[in-house]
């Protein structure tokens, strides 16, 4: 029963097959194709020629009688009735006519088939009549000699029937077809196009078809198929290997021109036959993909989906799929423990088990050839000639065993190449048939085979092993086997599939009762410490099942080593009490048998040495702590008072209870402490004792109840003086104390001393840090350099390694200490600070760190806070100010209300501007990169990433095209949305501030870029352009977009361009004269830039502030700098222009008015006809 209950899971994955049954149906296509007549009445024209010496004769003969003959040859058994009773009917010409319908293959099938169904039916009408007989007889209660004679005659009858040759076909028919599977019914056939298509192009090409596969695949349905879709097809069905080629060969020299499909087990072999291919199509039938298998599952209009089960137990065989079909529709579709076996062994139908036994015996006749099958049946999956030659060794032996496994392919087993597996059909019906002492010893070769295989094992040859190991009663092998590939997994650091059979191997069910006791605790251990994702009813019963096999285990070698290791696991497992209880026995037993096991678990060790003390962290009531500190009291544990493991175990469970406790009351906390410090104090155990007592004066040290503390500390100290743990948590409780009620005098600033200079800096390190952290902000008040030094001091203590600060504390710790450098006014060093917090916490906070989104709110204060200081602003009203220790002193999620995705952008977006601002171009580029991605990642256009365009400036064309091209194109999009929402918004000149704003500074970029030879800039200012929409302005984006299409640009244009309104067309005006001034002489393209530039700087600083003038200076510098390189005689006084003028445009390199500096120079250099206005005159003076 086990091992049935074990192959569940392993056979649910094994292959089956599909057979289609024949039946009736296919003899009916085949006999009603007209063909058939047109032959028969061929056939029987020879016939009479050859009887009758006159032709013409012989045609009316062949005209009168035709039909008399045809019928002899449907009904055999009238013939000699017919023969004596018509003086017309000849049996010379009968049989002449025999021998020429058995010279067409066609007519011999045909009438065989026929000759079949008419003795089927006077079977029938002669079973009635005896029937009718015997019931009147039986009426009137009376036999009469007449009725008996009648009776008498109809049995002859029937026993002559029975006696005719045909019904040895009728025989055959049933067991190849209607016994194996029921008839097939139209409205469970699916259309495999594929294949139908395939077929139907071959007889198109006048070639004969032969489908090929495997027992009861499909074959003939298919050919019926194409015969409904192809007018004029002749079926020749189930053709046997030995026949087919003498057959196909008959066909072939017919020339016939007849579409011909045969059905058959096997193909012809190209290799060793005579025939020509070229007129031969071989097309094998496959099982049922998984797509297939549901399109023939839905015809049994399921009312639950069961098709991965289906095909997964039936691997696509058409018969084991429409067998469970019919069975799954007549009880509901449901799949249960009630009916899984019977599924599992198809006993729901024992018709179909039973009629494939019959098949077998009738079919493979020779008895060492079935035990031969046998055995092989015990494979799961392929195997090759040499393991069927080893299963044949086993006694009783079989001979010639190569010659025997051919001969049961390809009805019985199929070849892949060398690789040979089973029938699926067979595997699913027929159970081995083989003695218990053969089993075992074939079932051992098969698992010694997989051990020998010169691969690493697949997840199907573990299986087999285990299932293998598992038959031949070698069931520590199998669990050995087990262990180990757990172990191997674990060891590469490798997890099974969720959908691995492996881990579902025992989870629920007993272990073998022939398993060793030792082997079985491995595998139950195995399973708790080695699988992952075990669901918690099945760790349960796991963990269930172990204890049993741990508490019955006798042997004294190991047995100390079990209970250790099942201490811990019950630790692992949460199980306190039973865990307690496992480590007081293990206590008293002798660990001598262990020690070789225990040295090679290296450092774990030391874990169980400290188990007792690691079970705190698992304790989450009084009363456990009550049988933890019980258990603490019997084992007598050798340790030492500082121990900073116990010191820590101690703190960390004590501050975890409390913290997990719901209520509220302050009272109701302090009660329980106190229970657990006086159970501590009984058992002797300080430190839980001392973390209790602590535990409470920090409670109402964040009451606010200084006074409370003291009286506690003033009692309680005295008493623990002497140990380590208490003057470092009872000083800083009292100096956390003082810091709550903000009290900083003389007394208060002792008992911070006294953590500060605490000498063991390793114990409870985040008190340590927190005691740093405070003294600090109490400092602050009166020297916030001070304050910064012991920042300084407090980080440099959170960094080093060996104190193991969390993380999150030594970047809280950051945190503040970039608010103290702001404080005294270094604003750089707080702002590298900043940006290193945020850098930290921003991926944190996209994957909902349940810390990082009060964090990153924390950072955004600190962000917002900083940028209105340095703009000389107030904070808005309702945007709070930082404090001192807002970072350390709140609840890591107190913010967490306050968070939006948005503050990802927000953040990132000012966290720019503010570096900017400062400024650090470095750091304002990194988080202008920054923002770009996270509007990417985000991927939903919002109207607060409008903003992002102000950022555009701090990245660089040369490298940054691609995201500058994301901002334009992302921000508007945004604006739209904004005008969307906010009809208010007037949009009258939106789009002449879409070129102004974000045209014009690409455009400078892109024409430094192609100053250098590059052209991606121009082209992606053409792409943007010609592809953006208006949003009122039509006419004027319709100018822009010219502007960009012309392949000219001169002083003709520029004549054009001022014939527009310039209050009108103003960013019109811009982009013409940029554009024609680029490709002008030097004189006319100072005239234009001139004209537009003063204005134009104006009002792009009042929209990006500064950050613009460096855009505007690299395109003015790089502009004049290439005109004098390049086109010296376009300048006066060249010479001095060159020595002197270039040397004062490169020393305004970075300044701000590089620009102003650049066209002053070259004013000079150049013959102007006209003088400049007094705003250009300003503009080159600034």
């Amino acid at each position: 029963m086990f091992e049935m209950e074990f192959l569940k899971p392993i056979f649910q994955s094994l292959l089956a097959s599909v057979i289609y049954d024949v039946g009736k149906t296919s003899a009916n296509a085949f006999c009603n194709c007209s063909t058939i007549t047109k032959r028969y009445k061929k056939a029987f024209e020879k016939a009479v020629c050859r009887f009758y010496a006159d032709p013409k004769y012989a045609g009316n003969e062949a005209r009168l009688h035709y039909d008399d003959y045809v019928n002899m040859l449907y009904d055999a058994s009238k013939q000699d009735d017919i023969l004596k009773s018509s003086s017309h009917l000849y049996k010379q010409m009968f049989d002449l006519f025999v021998q020429e319908v058995s010279n067409d293959l066609l007519l011999q099938g045909y009438t065989m088939l026929r000759g079949v169904f008419t003795t089927q039916k006077q079977l029938e009408e002669t079973n009635k009549k005896i029937k009718e007989t015997i019931n009147l007889a039986m009426f009137h209660r009376k036999e009469s000699k007449q009725e008996h004679e009648k009776i008498s005659e109809q049995i002859k009858e029937l026993e002559a029937l029975v006696a005719n040759p045909k019904m040895q076909s009728i025989t055959i028919a049933s067991l190849n077809g209607s016994a194996v599977m029921q008839k097939e019914q139209e409205s469970h056939i699916i259309f495999r196009r594929q294949l139908i298509q395939a077929c139907i192009m071959a007889l198109d090409a006048g070639k004969l078809v032969i489908l090929y596969g495997a027992l009861k695949v499909g074959k003939t349905t298919l050919a019926q198929l194409v015969a409904k879709e192809k007018e004029g097809v002749i079926i020749i069905a189930n053709v046997v290997k030995q026949d087919l080629e003498v057959k196909v060969s008959k066909l072939l020299a017919t020339k016939t021109e007849e579409k011909i499909i045969i059905t058959t087990t096997s193909a012809l072999n190209e290799s060793f036959s005579t025939l020509d291919f070229s007129l031969i199509e071989q097309i094998e039938i496959p099982l049922l993909s998984i797509a297939e298998t549901v399109e023939l599952i839905n015809t049994y209009k399921p009312t639950f989906d069961l098709s991965v089960f289906i095909y997964g137990h039936t691997s696509g065989h058409p018969v084991l799929v429409k067998t469970l079909c019919s069975y799954f529709a007549s009880c509901g579709w449901t799949l249960d423990e009630g009916n899984f076996d019977q599924i599992l062994n198809y006993s729901f139908d024992r018709d179909l088990t039973r009629a494939m036994s019959d098949l077998v015996s009738r079919i493979i006749t020779d008895t060492e050839t079935r035990i031969l099958l046998n055995r092989l049946l015990l494979i799961n999956g392929f195997f090759t000639e040499k393991e069927a030659q080893q299963l044949a060794e086993v006694n009783p032996q079989i001979v010639e065993v190569k010659r025997k496994l051919y001969s049961l392919m390809p009805t019985w087993i199929s070849d892949n190449d060398g690789q040979f597996k089973i029938s699926p059909l067979l595997n699913k019906l027929w159970p081995a048939d083989i003695s218990s002492e053969c089993l075992k010893e074939c079932y051992i070769i098969l698992a010694r085979n997989i051990l020998n295989l010169n691969k690493p094992l697949n997840e199907h040859d573990i299986l087999n092993y285990i299932n293998y190991s598992l038959r031949s009663d070698e069931y520590d092998n199998a669990g050995y086997m087990y262990i180990t590939v757990l172990i191997k997994l674990y060891d590469a650091k490798c997890t099974l599939p969720e959908k691995s059979l492996l881990k579902s191997v025992w989870i629920d069910l007993p272990l073998p009762v022939g398993m060793s006791i030792k082997v079985k605790i491995g595998v139950r251990m195995s399973q708790l410490l080695l699988l992952s994702n075990l669901s918690k009813k099945h760790r349960n019963y796991v963990l269930w099942d172990l204890k049993q096999l741990v508490e019955s285990y006798e042997d004294e070698d190991l047995k100390a080593f079990f209970y250790i290791t099942i201490t811990l696991i019950c630790w692992q497992e949460n199980d306190v009490v039973a865990g307690l209880k496992y480590y007081n026995i293990c206590n008293t037993l002798d660990k001598k048998g262990t020690e070789a096991i225990m040295a090679q678990c290296g450092e774990e060790i030391s874990l169980w040495e400290k188990n007792i003390w690691i079970f705190l962290l698992r304790l989450t009531t009084v009363d456990e702590y009550e049988i933890w500190l019980d258990t603490f009291r019997t084992t007598h544990i050798n340790y030492s008072p500082g121990d900073r493991d116990v010191c820590n175990f101690c703190y960390l469970s004590i501050s975890r209870l409390i913290d997990h406790i719901k209520e509220n009351d302050i009272e109701i906390k302090i009660g329980i402490l106190e229970r657990i410090k006086n159970k501590a104090e009984q058992c002797k155990c300080p430190e839980i004792a001392i973390v209790s007592l602590f535990k409470s004066l920090d409670l109402l040290a964040f009451a606010g109840k200084c006074a409370e503390a003291q009286r506690i500390y003033d009692t309680q100290y005295e008493k623990y003086k002497d140990h380590p743990l208490a003057v470092l948590l009872f000083n800083a409780a009292m100096a956390f104390a003082y810091y709550k009620v903000k009290l900083s005098d003389k007394d208060s600033l002792h008992y911070f001393r006294q953590v500060i200079e605490f000498s063991d800096k390793e114990l409870i390190s985040d008190i340590q840090l927190h005691i740093k952290e405070i003294f600090a902000y109490v400092v602050a008040e009166k020297d916030p350099e001070q304050s910064v030094v012991l920042l300084n001091e407090a980080l440099e203590y959170a960094s080093d390694e060996s104190h193991r600060v969390d993380i999150i504390e030594y970047y809280q710790c950051k945190g503040e200490l970039s608010y103290a450098y702001w404080c005294i006014g270094e604003r750089v060093k707080s702002v590298d600070l900043l940006s290193e917090c945020v850098d930290f916490v921003l991926p944190l906070a996209e994957a909902e760190k349940e810390f990082a989104k009060t964090y990153l709110c924390l950072c955004h204060c600190l962000i917002i806070k900083y940028c209105m200081d340095i703009q000389g602003k107030s904070l808005p009203a309702n945007q709070a100010s930082p404090v001192r220790g807002m970072f350390t002193e709140n609840n890591l999620m107190f913010l967490d209300d306050l968070y939006s995705v948005d503050r990802l952008y927000m953040a990132c977006y000012q966290m720019s501007d503010l570096c900017e601002r400062l400024p650090n171009n470095d750091l304002a580029y990194k988080w202008a990169k920054k923002s770009v991605n996270i509007c990417r990642k985000d991927g939903e256009i919002k109207e607060s990433h409008y903003l992002l365009f102000l950022l555009a400036p701090l990245l660089k064309a040369d490298v940054d095209l691609d995201d500058i091209a994301f901002i334009i194109k992302h921000t508007d999009k945004a604006r739209r949305i904004a005008y969307q929402l906010h009809p208010e918004i007037k949009i009258g000149n939106k789009d002449h501030e879409f070129v102004e704003f974000q045209i014009i500074p690409l455009l400078l970029e892109a024409l430094v870029l192609k100053i250098r030879g590059n052209d991606m800039g121009i082209e992606l200012v053409k792409d943007v352009v010609k592809n953006y929409i208006a949003v009122t302005n039509g006419e004027t984006i319709g100018y822009i977009k010219s502007i960009f299409e012309r392949d000219t640009y001169d002083r003709a244009f520029i004549a054009e361009i001022n014939k527009l309104n310039v209050q009108e067309q103003y960013s019109v005006y811009l982009c013409a004269y940029i554009m024609t001034a680029f490709y002008s002489d030097s004189d006319y393209a100072f005239d234009l830039l001139i004209a537009i530039m003063p204005e134009l700087q104006k009002q792009l600083v009042q929209i990006y502030g500064t950050r613009i003038i460096t855009i505007i200076n690299l395109f003015i510098s790089t502009f004049w700098k290439t005109k004098v390189f390049r086109n010296p005689e376009e300048f006066v006084d060249y010479g001095h222009l060159k020595k002197r003028g270039l040397k004062i445009i490169n020393e305004h390199e970075g300044r701000l008015n590089q620009a102003n500096k650049t066209m002053m120079v070259i004013r000079y250099h150049l013959r102007l006809d006209h003088k400049m206005n007094g705003i250009q005159e300003n503009w080159l003076d600034s």
